[in-house]
């Protein structure tokens, strides 16, 4: 874009223009007002190329039934820092500033952007953006579509869940939200209310018979198969505490009800954790910074909880008992057909 100022030169048969007063008191005063009136015209005559920052989408990575990833970078800045950038998005085409905004929170030259709860097998418009004192300016939109996700219906409660086939068995890609006649609490939190999404949180013995017919708490070998399906290596697959980060393909990425915001969560896997904490003695703990996983005990009667913490990716193995009091959140599991 291209702008030209000019000052409009005097009329020759009145007095020249003069910077201080509206008269011209001597010829001196005349020809000094002359000459400064060209350096004005010679300098504000001149065409100042003025561009607008180019900012676009180099990648969308890591689409699953419900998220995706998105790599930008501003290209240009026009000759002005951007001062924030992000992304806007919409389920229609179209995308402008008035649709959902997802900023960065810093002016990167190059950044991702994650957008979760999305819908499976939904087609979606993006377009970045920057922002400087001039204002803010788009880039071009591009689409995505979400992978599909069959959904299952359970038929007590009417609740709906996305499964998935991962490795040998099909999970379901969500918290159960049953509700048992004792032995389990919503997920609440002071900031977020309550949340149906996390699911409830279980003792082992409500758990027991919480998922639907055809479905089972997963035992330890199940989630053995599961992590092994997601790269953590097998020296490993045994160990209570492990180094693997392979546990952030498992993890919702961006998580903005997460205490520690990691740029590692990618959910490449569709598994969707949530950070829902535990419960026990009648308190909430632990909401937004870690998320416990109930498993069924095996031969010896140990029950090898599984659990995130903080901004890790390692998807840990901790042992527990049937006894326990605390509350977890329960995946259900089944065989393929």
């Amino acid at each position: 874009m291209s702008v030209t100022q000019c000052f409009l030169a005097p009329n020759k048969s009145l007095p020249v223009f003069c910077l201080k007063s509206n008269k011209i008191k001597t010829n001196k005063d005349y020809y000094l007002s002359l000459l400064l009136f060209w350096q004005l015209c010679f300098i504000a005559c001149k065409e100042v190329e003025v561009k607008s920052p180019v900012v676009q989408i180099d990648s969308i990575t890591n689409i699953s039934h419900n998220s995706v990833i998105v790599f930008a970078q501003v290209l240009d800045d026009g000759g002005s820092t951007p001062t924030s950038a992000g992304m806007a998005w919409s389920d229609k085409p179209g995308v402008s500033l008035a649709d959902t905004i997802i900023k960065t929170g810093d002016a990167y030259r190059e950044f991702s952007i994650p957008i979760t709860e999305l819908e499976s097998g939904k087609s979606y418009y993006l377009r970045p953006y920057c922002e400087d004192f001039r204002g803010e300016f788009l880039g071009e939109e591009i689409n995505f579509t979400t992978k599909n996700a069959e959904k299952y219906k359970d038929p007590r409660d009417g609740n709906e869940y996305p499964v998935l086939q991962l490795g040998k068995l099909i999970w379901m890609a969500e918290n159960l939200r049953f509700i048992t006649q004792d032995g389990s609490v919503p997920v609440i939190d002071a900031a977020f209310g309550e949340l149906p999404k996390f699911g409830r949180l279980y003792t082992y013995n409500a758990a027991v018979s919480a998922c639907p017919d055809e479905w089972r708490i997963p035992t330890d070998e199940d989630w053995i198969d599961l992590e092994r399906f997601i790269g953590i290596p097998e020296a490993e697959l045994k160990n209570s505490n492990r180094t693997s980060t392979a546990g952030n393909k498992l993890k919702n990425p961006g998580n903005k009800y997460s205490e520690y915001i990691s740029n590692y969560e990618t959910n490449s896997s569709g598994f969707t954790v949530f950070p829902a904490g535990s419960y026990d003695a009648g308190k909430y703990n632990g909401f937004g910074t870690s998320t416990f996983f109930i498993t069924s005990p095996d031969s010896n009667s140990v029950i090898w909880l599984r659990y995130f913490t903080g901004t890790e990716g390692i998807l840990n193995r901790l042992s527990s008992s049937p006894t326990a009091s605390q509350y977890y959140s329960l995946r259900c599991v089944k065989n393929v057909p």
